[in-house]
């Protein structure tokens, strides 16, 4: 039951929070310690992407409790991989869906399916008109 609540908590803090691009975590900025052992704060996916453009990595996010550390270490993930596919081109773009209709047009109905040679021949001679 602790592992449910703590994950509810954790799904409801991440779509709540992160959804509008902020990386905060009780209403303060993220505190970053980065390879180079300086520390970045960061408050959105912008700051984040410009810090990672810039060459920094990431090396801990000191002062989370583990469920923070797990939501924030997916916020970032998040923004980075957004960030990748815009930059790439890979969004989702909006084309027409083929009908029903349009799909069974490539299916015919006098189409049958034989299993042998000798039953397409036995069709063929007794069953078509």
């Amino acid at each position: 039951m602790k592992r449910f609540l703590c994950m509810a908590a954790t799904l409801l803090v991440s779509t709540t929070v992160f959804a509008a691009g902020e990386l905060e975590i009780n209403d303060s900025p993220l505190t970053r310690v980065l390879n180079d052992h300086n520390q970045a704060r960061v408050s959105s996916c912008n700051d984040f992407i410009s810090l990672r453009k810039a060459g920094e990595i990431v090396k801990d996010l000191p002062g989370l409790s583990d469920p923070d550390y797990h939501t924030a270490e997916d916020a970032l993930f998040s923004c980075w991989l957004k960030a990748y596919t815009v930059e790439h081109n890979m969004i989702p773009f909006n084309e027409t869906k083929p009908t029903l209709g349009e799909l069974l047009t490539h299916f015919p109905a006098s189409s049958a399916y034989t299993v042998s040679h000798e039953e397409h021949e036995n069709i063929e001679q007794h069953y078509a008109g």
